[in-house]
């Protein structure tokens, strides 16, 4: 039986995109060599879905998934955030087109993690 609920593992999944989003705010101010650190930090998206996929009780991929539309909604507060702080911001074109760009990237990263999640919490229950 699985103490997790849906809800709960949305919230965590979220909760590692909005840590993710704080930490490259930090890196993009403080940090000298920040790039590295920043290619780390585009995979939280991955690391968050595997997340939800493997702590939810049901509708494991679907989950994941969905938490391509909270990285994409991050991202755009994020974005605005970076801007406010007098950072570089590469504007690719406007808040619709930003977060299509945002929301496809989010897609391919939540997929990957969604499904390798998913596949290894049946492995983890058949043991």
């Amino acid at each position: 039986m699985s103490r997790w609920t849906v809800s709960g593992a949305m919230l965590a999944g979220i909760g590692i995109l909005l840590v993710m989003h704080f930490m490259y705010i930090l890196v993009m101010v403080d940090a000298r060599r920040y790039e590295l650190l920043r290619l780390v930090l585009f995979g939280f998206p991955v690391v968050a879905s595997f997340l939800v996929a493997f702590l939810a009780p049901r509708w494991k991929f679907v989950l994941a998934m969905s938490l391509s539309v909270f990285g994409a909604t991050i991202g755009l507060i994020s974005m605005r955030i970076y801007e406010r702080l007098g950072l570089h911001v590469d504007n690719i074109g406007g808040l619709l087109e930003t977060f299509v760009i945002l929301l496809v990237f989010h897609c391919f990263m939540c997929s990957i993690g969604g499904v390798v999640g998913a596949l290894s919490s049946r492995k983890s229950t058949e043991n």
